[in-house]
C-alpha cells in the first residue's frame, strides 16, 4: 500500500512538472534562438578582426513574414569570411579553409536553419521579416551583416534605424496563439556592439515592436 501511495504521488508530481516544462519550452526556445544568433554575430565580428579580413552573417529567408499569421514559424542564416580587408568579391562559407588551397572544401559551420528538419531545433520561433539590408555595395551583400577587421559594420547607414541600430525580431508564436506576445530582439550597433532585448508586451498584436529596453534573462 504504501509503495501504490508513494508512486501515485510520484505520477502527480511528475505530471504537474510535465506540464510547467511544457509551458515554458516555446519560451526557452525562443530565447535559445535569439541568443545563439547573437552568439554567431559576436564571433563573425572576433573572426574580422584575427584574420584581418571582412565577414558576413546573410539572412537567408523571411520565414513568417510579419509574424501575425501565428503558423508561420522559422529562420535561417549562413556564415562567411571575405578575401579582403574591404571590398570582398569572394567569400569562403565557415569554416574558413580557402587559404590554405584556394578552394572552399568545407561548409560544414555556414548554415543555421531553424526551419522543420533544420540544422537546430526552433519550432514556434518565428524570425521577423527584417525589410531591406542593402549591405556593402561591392559584392553579393543583399541581407547581410558585414564586418570589418576592426569590429565595426560595413553597411551603409540606410540600413540602420534612426536611432542607429539594426533591430531583428524573433517571436514565440505558441504565446501569440494564446493572445499574448512574447519576444526578443537583436540590436547591432555600427559600432559592432550587438545586445539582446525582450520586447514589452504591447496593448494588441499590431503594436509588436514598440519598445522600450529590458535585459533578458
Amino acid at each position: 500500500m504504501e509503495i501504490v501511495v508513494a508512486l501515485g504521488i510520484l505520477t502527480a508530481l511528475a505530471g504537474i512538472g510535465w506540464g510547467t516544462m511544457q509551458e515554458y519550452l516555446p519560451r526557452f526556445r525562443l530565447v535559445r534562438i535569439a541568443k545563439h544568433f547573437r552568439s554567431e554575430l559576436i564571433s563573425m565580428r572576433q573572426i574580422a578582426v584575427q584574420t584581418n579580413r571582412e565577414t558576413k552573417l546573410q539572412l537567408l529567408a523571411h520565414s513568417g513574414g510579419d509574424c501575425t499569421d501565428t503558423n508561420m514559424w522559422g529562420g535561417s542564416w549562413e556564415m562567411s569570411v571575405g578575401d579582403q580587408v574591404s571590398g570582398s568579391r569572394t567569400w569562403d562559407l565557415l569554416p574558413e579553409d580557402s587559404m590554405e588551397d584556394g578552394t572552399d572544401d568545407q561548409q560544414g559551420d555556414a548554415l543555421v536553419s531553424f526551419f522543420r528538419n533544420g540544422t537546430h531545433s526552433g519550432k514556434d520561433v518565428c524570425f521577423q521579416d527584417w525589410g531591406r539590408l542593402t549591405g556593402p555595395l561591392i559584392g553579393n551583400n543583399q541581407d547581410a551583416i558585414v564586418f570589418s577587421p576592426r569590429g565595426w559594420l560595413r553597411n551603409p547607414s540606410s540600413d540602420f534605424n534612426t536611432h542607429g541600430y539594426m533591430e531583428f525580431h524573433f517571436f514565440n508564436q505558441d504565446a501569440a496563439r494564446a493572445g499574448t506576445t512574447d519576444g526578443v530582439k537583436v540590436q547591432v550597433s555600427r559600432a559592432g556592439m550587438i545586445r539582446l532585448i525582450r520586447i514589452p508586451k504591447p496593448h494588441n498584436l499590431n503594436q509588436v515592436g514598440t519598445s522600450v529596453t529590458s535585459s533578458v534573462q
